[in-house]
């Protein structure tokens, strides 16, 4: 945002309108202090927004890797693979969780072939698992699929024994012992639980590099620092699972929205469940290496989060202000939970943009008028935005360096392009405010994003 607090108390003080005597009227006076007190707001919406990112950022420098006890019982769990034309990447996966070091009769792998005009389905069937196909071209998106496949799942006897499910996206990978991490989380008591989510590809290009930093703060900085708080924290696309008891109170996955995962995170701290994190539990993702497939990508995602916003942002202000349900549940979430998804949620990039503009074209208009000279708005324009952006730069930075940071030894790639990912996080991030802009009133469609790095756990 420009430089708000100098010029609000520029107008009070009369020092861009030095004498409004030679105007007809005190409009311009007046118009001025509303849009200073409406750009004062619109700081503090931001300041409000995000000032719990700096509250795990700072837990986040001094807290420690939290470990979980043995597991008393090996559960047994359904691993869900939606994959649309991943022919390439869908094996890898397979062999990797075949070779992890959890008991393989405790897993079951199902591959849905969702509207594939590849060999996917091909490909799947030769491997250890068990593989259906979808072809629908109106109910089109991961959502759908996961719903499909569920529904196959819970109504067929052969799969009772099935405690939860694990989501994965077909181009992962998982570590040997990523299931005997996460099922201690499952025997404590976590109905769903998500985990660390490492890159196979950080520095393949910008994109890659900053999408990948963007997952090591989420997980280094926000689910860590909420874990150690026992606040519960959201899933994020893949690597987590969830309960057989929730998919059934659910009749199946009824989370439809462009974030499908944010979603069923708010459906989840509205019914008082505690998401957990395990940081030991590590899998790989493959994030988008052109710049479009990130841009694509990251529209969906803010159009999601417009959904969520009107669709949610109600009831969980209201949850805020009701009391608990006294439930029978091990693991009760934080209600605080409730804020911080209403932050998440909260449309605020989106208002800065536009806000931003539209202030930005009413100064145009004032210089026109004559209500204030050239020299004074070019130096009121430029010095704002350079301070807002320098503010902005850092802020992101710092949590892009603490991210790295602790994220420093799992990060496959060389010192140089840990460092250089470092310096471009602020510039990767600062393309959110015209994708929201845009996320707010056009509408953006759920798009394939290209996945082709093949390799296997072993080579990473």
């Amino acid at each position: 945002m420009f430089d708000l607090t100098n010029f609000y108390f520029k107008i009070i003080e009369m020092n861009f309108l030095a004498d409004l005597s030679t105007y007809s009227s005190d409009v311009a006076y007046y118009i001025y202090v509303c849009l200073a007190i409406i750009n004062i707001v619109v700081a503090t919406m931001m300041g409000l927004s995000y000032f719990t990112q700096y509250i795990y950022t700072f837990v986040a420098l001094f807290i420690k890797k939290k470990t979980y006890p043995d597991a008393k019982i090996n559960h047994k769990y359904g691993i869900i693979i939606p994959a649309h034309n991943e022919e390439k990447v869908v094996a890898n996966l397979i062999r990797s969780i075949r070779d992890a070091s959890y008991p393989q009769d405790k897993l079951v792998i199902f591959v849905l072939a969702d509207n594939c005009i590849d060999h996917t389905f091909e490909v799947a069937s030769k491997e250890d698992c068990i593989v259906y196909k979808r072809n629908d071209s109106i109910n089109v998106g991961k959502s759908y699929g996961l719903n499909f496949i569920f529904k196959k799942i819970l109504t067929d006897e052969n799969f009772n024994d099935l405690e939860a499910f694990f989501i994965f996206d077909a181009d992962n990978l998982v570590t040997k012992d990523y299931f005997i991490e996460m099922n201690k989380m499952f025997d404590l008591g976590y109905e769903v639980s998500t985990s660390f989510r490492n890159s196979k590809n950080y520095g393949s290009s910008f994109s890659s590099m900053g999408q990948s930093i963007s997952f090591f703060r989420e997980a280094c900085i926000i689910h860590k620092s909420r874990s150690y708080m026992k606040m519960g924290t959201y899933v994020s696309g893949t690597g987590f699972y969830l309960s057989r008891n929730i998919l059934l109170s659910n009749k199946g996955w009824n989370w439809f929205t462009l974030v499908e995962d944010i979603e069923f995170s708010i459906v989840c701290a509205i019914e008082n469940i505690n998401i957990g994190y395990n940081e030991n539990a590590i899998f790989y993702d493959e994030q988008p290496i052109k710049f479009m497939d990130s841009i694509n990508q990251r529209a969906r995602w803010c159009k999601g989060t417009v959904q969520c916003f009107f669709k949610y942002e109600g009831k969980l202000i209201k949850g805020l202000f009701k009391p608990k349900k006294d439930e029978d549940k091990k693991i009760k979430a934080n209600n605080f939970i409730l804020f911080d998804l209403a932050n998440h949620i909260f449309i605020t990039p989106a208002v800065y943009f536009v806000y931003s503009i539209i202030f930005f074209i009413i100064n145009i208009c004032y210089l026109a008028f004559g209500l204030y000279s050239v020299n004074d708005f070019v130096s009121y324009i430029f010095n704002g935005l350079l301070s807002f952006l320098i503010y902005a730069y850092i802020v992101v930075f710092l949590m892009g360096l603490i991210a790295m940071i602790k994220c420093w030894k799992v990060v496959k790639a060389s010192s140089f392009k840990k460092i250089l990912g470092i310096i471009i996080f602020p510039l990767f991030m600062s393309l959110y405010l015209p994708i929201y802009g845009y996320s707010l009133f056009f509408k953006v469609k759920w798009r394939k994003i290209p996945h082709s790095v093949d390799v296997g756990i072993d080579e990473i």
